[in-house]
Formats: structure tokens, C-alpha cells, sequence
């Protein structure tokens, strides 16, 4: 049974490529196809369809995956953030990319759902 359509940005992130703000850049500079054509923002892909980014082949992971961490004082919860000392990904890390429920300030510790 295929599952129904979705945008093109969304099944990136949750291949784990990138966030979807940054899927709409790498579809806008051309360095994602499917089905072997040049994807175009919006579009909308299933997963009968072949999606390549900048050169690798993508499958959509189905599985979710839930994580604690237990995060320390001075960690501050971004991916980036040119002005942190040490953010979630410098301190976290882990095979697929994997994003936080709530959020904790840098000077807080305690338990993040990933």
C-alpha cells in the first residue's frame, strides 16, 4: 500500500538530509531530483518516487525514533547557532538527524525528548 503525497521539503527531513528550510534551499540551487528530473519547491513525492540529494539516493525512513537526553548546563538547544558556545548537535549525536520536543535554556539542565 503507497502512502499518500507529500511536499518534497517535508520528505527530505525526515530522511534525515536537513530541516525543511534548508531542503527549500538545496531544491532551489537544483541539488535534488526525482525521478530523475530537477524538483522544483512545492512538489509533492511519494515513496514509489526516486529522490536524489546532491548525489545520493534517499529512502524515506518510516520508523520514529524517540530519545532522552539528559541535557547539561551550557548546551544551548539549537542545531545552529553561530553565537552558541556548544549547541544540541555539538553535544548530541546520533546516526539520523533527530529533533527536540521543548526546548531548555543554555544555563538549564534536564531531560529533552529527541
Amino acid at each position: 500500500m503507497e502512502t499518500a503525497a507529500i511536499r518534497l521539503n517535508k520528505y527530505l527531513a525526515e530522511c534525515g538530509v536537513c530541516s525543511r528550510r534548508e531542503a527549500d534551499t538545496l531544491i532551489e540551487q537544483g541539488k535534488v531530483t526525482v525521478n530523475g528530473k530537477v524538483a522544483q519547491a512545492g512538489m509533492r513525492v511519494s515513496e514509489s518516487d526516486e529522490v536524489i540529494c546532491q548525489g545520493k539516493r534517499l529512502q524515506n525512513r518510516n520508523e520514529k525514533v524517540v530519545l532522552a537526553y539528559y541535557k547539561p548546563l551550557g548546551v544551548t538547544c539549537t542545531e545552529k547557532d553561530r553565537f552558541a558556545d556548544k549547541t544540541l548537535k555539538d553535544a548530541f549525536s546520533y546516526p539520523i538527524r533527530v529533533t527536540y520536543a521543548g526546548r531548555l535554556d543554555k544555563e538549564t539542565e534536564g531531560l529533552l525528548l529527541m
